[in-house]
């Protein structure tokens, strides 16, 4: 990755950052600081990579699938807010470096599912809404990056009149344009004029 170093922000699992692992794999370790436990981060920063911080967002996944669907939310009347690249869509993972799309990503998101309880499970437990922690490499990735953007902004009344405005025009019916353009728009260019409270003061 010649890129790396050009990266503003790396985030990572918080987990990394704890010392968990009973042993370390650089050779230049004594053996005092070998039997002593260090993190996976740890690890990275001997290899000489040391671009990682932790991720202190909102990690949850159905978090995660509800911000995502904000942004794929009414696409019959905007643009998806959030698009997902793929040249080479497959059945299958494709393993290696993708350095210009993200095939995996769209593997992973086609078979994300909701765990599922038993009915003896039932009995005792709601219905959960938990995501299977399986296939989720890419997904968390995705995750830290969607998560750490503001959530998508709402359609308004107005940005729904001028996409219906520029549909007609696009199709040539100028007269169903200029009418649903009054319809829409007309009582906002109207002039506003001030509402009178008694005899001289304004509201």
């Amino acid at each position: 990755m010649p890129d790396l170093g050009r990266l503003s922000a790396c985030y990572a699992d918080p987990t990394i950052f704890d010392c968990t692992m009973q042993q370390s794999i650089s050779p230049l370790n004594t053996p005092t600081l070998r039997q002593s436990s260090s993190s996976i981060h740890m690890l990275y920063q001997e290899q000489g990579i040391d671009v990682f911080s932790p991720f202190a967002m909102d990690r949850s996944d159905v978090g995660f699938a509800a911000r995502l669907m904000q942004h794929w939310a009414t696409l019959d009347r905007r643009e998806p807010t959030v698009r997902i690249v793929c040249r080479n869509r497959s059945e299958q993972p494709q393993y290696g470096l993708h350095s210009w799309d993200c095939p995996n990503l769209l593997w992973e998101l086609m078979r994300c599912r909701r765990e599922k309880l038993s009915a003896q499970q039932l009995l005792s437990r709601n219905i959960s809404e938990r995501i299977v922690d399986k296939d989720n490499h890419a997904r968390d990735a995705m995750k830290y990056v969607l998560m750490s953007l503001p959530e998508p902004s709402p359609i308004g009344a107005e940005d729904r009149g001028r996409q219906i405005v520029k549909e007609l025009l696009d199709a040539g019916d100028m007269t169903s344009a200029m009418l649903r353009y009054q319809q829409h728009f007309g009582p906002f260019s109207e002039p506003t004029r001030p509402i009178r409270v008694g005899r001289y003061r304004r509201r």
